[in-house]
C-alpha cells in the first residue's frame, strides 16, 4: 500500500515469489507503482500502495489531508447503467449485469494431500510503533487476543460464512500468535522494514495456494482500534481485511471505488483516509469470494454454541448444525502444519446433527474451534472459545418492541433480555446485522438495531442474538405497511458511481419516477407534484409495498441538484384519486 504524496488515498499491493532477485533472499514486486494519478498497469493484477517518499514517523504526525481518491492500478470497466442529468434533465436506464472485482490465480485448499491445509492464519505481533498495541480491552468474540492481534483477527473475520449475509463457501481459521515472521508460505501476518521503500504500506506475497505472507510496513502509525484511527493513523484492521482479500484470491475492485468512500469495496484499488472502511465487505466482495469458493452448501456445517468444560482434558459440548456422521474437530493450537497429523485436530469425531461431544486436546488455546471435512472440502465457521474459561451463557430475548415496523424500515427497534455482551450478530430473517454497523450492544440487557425493509412480503420474521454462549429463542418482528409514500435516497451524487433510491407503499401499485434539475412543483390535491423534465414507468411495488432503482452516474455538472420523486396508482381500471406522491428527494452532485 502507498499514498500519493499530497493525497489522503493509498493503493495496494500483492508480490510475487516469482520476481525474486538472484543476489538477495527477498521479494520485489512484479512492477512497482510510482506516485501518479493515472491508472498504471500491473502484469500480476496488483501494485503497491504508496505514499510518501518519506515514511510518515509518529513524531511527525500531522493531520491528514481530505480523503481523496487516487487511482493506482488498471482499471476493469464495468457495464454501468446510464444515468446522465444535465442542466435541464435527467436520463435513468434499466440495470445491466456488472462485474467489477477481479481474481488472482489459485485458492486456498483444505485438503490433506499436496499442499494440504491453507486456511490457517497467524499474527507476528513485532510491531514497533506503540500505537498498533495501546488497545488492551477484551472483546468476547476473540479471546485472548488485543492490539494489533485482535485488529488482525477480526480483519478475517470479515470474511467469514457467518459474518455476512450472503454466507460463502469460505471461513479463515486463527492460529494465534506466531514465534516468528516466516517465509513467504507461512500464513503469517507481521511488520516489516523490508521492501517498504517509496512510502509502501502494506504488501501480500504470491501465489497463493501453497500458502501467502501479509507484510505491514514499518514507519507509519498504525492505528489498532477499536474506533475510529486518529488523523494521520492508518487502519490496521481495514488494510488487513484487504491483504486477507488477496491471500483468499481476489484481485482489486472498481465497484464504488470514488467519492466519500463510504460504499467502497474492501477490494478497491483506492485507499480512502485510514482505510476504516474495508472493514467491512461489500456485495462486489463477496461476489469475488463466491466466484472463487462458491455460495454456502446446505451441507456447510454450522456452529451455534458451545457448552460443557472449556479446560484441555476434558469434555467439550459443540452445538449446531449440518454435522456429519463423524468430523474432525480443529482448535487453535498455534500451529502452521498444512498436512499429516496437525496438532489440535481431533479426528472422526461421532456426531449428530446439531450436537457432538469432544475432548479437547492438550495443544488447543485460546482462539476458535472449527468443525473440518476435508473429503468434501467443507470447514464449519470458526467459533470462539476460551480455554480454561467458564461456558458462555445464552443470550435470552425477552421482548421486543415495537412488534411491527414499516415494511421499508428507518425505525429503531430495542431487545429487551440478558446476557447480550458480546453479541456476535442479530438475525433478522434473512440478514445478519453485525456490531457497530448493524447494531448496538446499549447494555447486557439491551440492544438496538435499525430493522432491514421487509423481505417482499408483510410475513414476520424470526429475530435472534447470537453470542458465544450460543443462540437465543426466536422473537417475531412484523411488518407494515409505509404510509404515507415514502422514498429514499443517496445524501449526494457522484459521477462514476451508483445511486440507489428505495421507495414504500401500497402492494401492487405501478410507479413512476419523476426526475429534474429545477425542483418547481404544483399542487396535486393536497400534495407537491414535481414538474419532472424525465419520467419512467417503473415495475409494480411487491408485497410489501417496497420498489428501488439502482443507477450508476455519469456525466452530471457538479453542483448541480437532482430531484427525484415517485408516484404511484392502482392496475389500470382505477381513478386519478388512486394517485399517491411521495416526498421530492434532493441531492447535490459533489464529484
Amino acid at each position: 500500500m502507498k499514498r500519493p504524496a499530497g493525497s489522503g488515498a493509498h493503493s495496494f499491493g500483492v508480490w510475487s515469489r516469482a520476481e525474486r532477485p538472484a543476489s538477495r533472499g527477498a521479494f520485489r514486486a512484479a512492477r512497482p507503482l510510482r506516485a501518479s494519478r493515472t491508472p498504471l498497469h500491473s502484469p500480476w493484477g496488483e501494485v503497491a500502495l504508496r505514499g510518501p517518499s518519506r515514511p510518515h514517523r509518529p513524531d511527525r504526525d500531522h493531520p491528514a489531508s481530505a480523503p481523496r481518491q487516487v487511482p493506482v492500478s488498471h482499471s476493469l470497466r464495468y457495464s454501468v447503467l446510464g444515468a446522465a442529468c444535465v442542466a435541464a434533465a435527467c436520463v435513468f436506464a434499466l440495470p445491466s449485469a456488472s462485474v467489477a472485482y477481479t481474481l488472482l490465480s489459485g485458492s486456498l485448499g483444505l485438503g490433506t494431500t499436496g499442499y494440504g491445509y491453507q486456511r490457517d492464519f497467524r499474527v507476528y505481533n513485532n510491531a514497533l510503533d506503540y500505537s498498533a498495541n495501546s488497545n488492551k480491552a477484551a472483546e468476547a468474540g476473540y479471546p485472548g487476543a488485543d492490539g494489533a492481534v485482535l485488529a488482525c483477527w477480526k480483519a478475517a473475520t470479515a470474511w467469514n460464512s457467518d459474518k455476512h449475509n450472503a454466507g460463502k463457501n469460505f471461513d479463515f481459521d486463527y492460529q494465534g500468535q506466531a514465534s516468528s515472521a516466516g517465509d513467504g508460505d507461512s500464513n503469517t501476518i507481521s511488520w516489516t522494514y523490508s521492501l517498504c521503500g517509496g512510502g509502501t504500506l502494506a504488501y501480500t506475497l504470491t501465489p497463493i495456494a501453497n500458502g501467502w505472507a501479509i507484510r505491514l510496513c514499518e514507519g507509519w502509525a498504525w492505528a489498532n482500534g477499536p474506533g475510529e484511527p486518529a488523523p494521520g493513523q492508518i487502519d490496521i484492521q481495514g488494510i488487513v481485511a484487504h491483504e486477507l482479500g488477496h491471500a483468499l484470491g481476489l484481485g482489486h475492485s472498481t465497484a464504488g471505488c470514488g467519492g466519500d468512500c463510504g460504499n467502497d469495496a474492501t477490494m478497491c484499488a483506492y485507499l480512502c483516509g485510514s482505510g476504516s472502511n474495508f472493514r467491512s465487505l461489500e456485495a462486489d466482495d463477496l461476489a469475488g469470494l463466491e466466484a472463487i469458493y462458491g455460495a454456502r452448501p446446505p451441507a456447510k456445517p454450522e456452529i451455534t454454541g458451545l457448552g460443557g468444560s472449556m479446560s484441555n482434558g476434558n469434555t467439550l459440548i459443540v452445538k449446531g448444525k449440518s454435522f456429519p456422521a463423524a468430523v474432525n474437530v480443529k482448535f487453535t493450537s498455534k500451529t502452521s502444519q498444512d498436512t499429516g497429523a496437525i496438532q489440535g485436530v481431533v479426528y472422526g469425531v461421532p456426531a449428530a446433527p446439531q450436537q457432538l461431544a469432544v475432548t479437547i486436546p492438550t495443544e488447543a488455546r485460546d482462539g476458535n474451534v472449527l468443525l473440518w471435512i476435508p473429503g468434501s472440502s467443507l470447514l464449519s465457521n470458526p467459533f470462539p472459545i476460551d480455554i480454561g474459561g467458564s461456558p458462555p451463557t445464552p443470550p435470552l430475548i425477552g421482548g421486543i418492541a415495537p412488534v411491527a415496523v414499516a415494511a421499508l424500515g428507518g425505525q429503531t427497534v430495542t431487545l429487551s433480555g440478558s446476557a447480550f455482551t458480546g453479541a456476535l450478530r442479530v438475525e433478522v430473517g434473512p440478514t445478519t446485522l453485525l456490531p457497530g454497523t448493524g447494531f448496538e450492544i446499549q447494555s447486557d440487557s439491551c440492544i438496538t438495531f435499525a430493522p432491514p425493509p421487509a423481505p417482499g412480503s408483510f410475513d414476520p420474521v424470526p429475530v435472534t442474538v447470537a453470542t458465544a454462549g450460543g443462540s437465543s429463542a426466536q422473537v417475531l418482528l412484523g411488518y407494515v405497511e409505509t404510509s404515507p409514500l415514502l422514498l429514499l435516497g443517496p445524501a449526494h451524487l457522484e459521477n462514476g458511481t451508483s445511486a440507489t433510491y428505495r421507495w414504500g407503499g401500497k402492494p401492487g401499485q405501478l410507479a413512476i419516477l419523476l426526475a429534474s434539475s429545477q425542483g418547481q412543483t404544483i399542487d396535486f390535491q393536497g400534495s407537491p407534484l414535481l414538474l419532472a423534465s424525465f419520467w419512467v414507468l417503473l415495475p409494480q411495488t411487491n408485497a410489501a409495498g417496497l420498489g428501488s432503482l439502482s443507477a450508476p452516474i455519469s456525466g452530471l455538472p457538479l453542483g448541480v441538484d437532482v430531484y427525484v420523486q415517485i408516484a404511484t396508482l392502482a392496475p389500470p381500471g382505477t381513478d386519478l384519486g388512486s394517485v399517491a406522491l411521495s416526498n421530492v428527494h434532493v441531492a447535490k452532485v459533489l464529484f
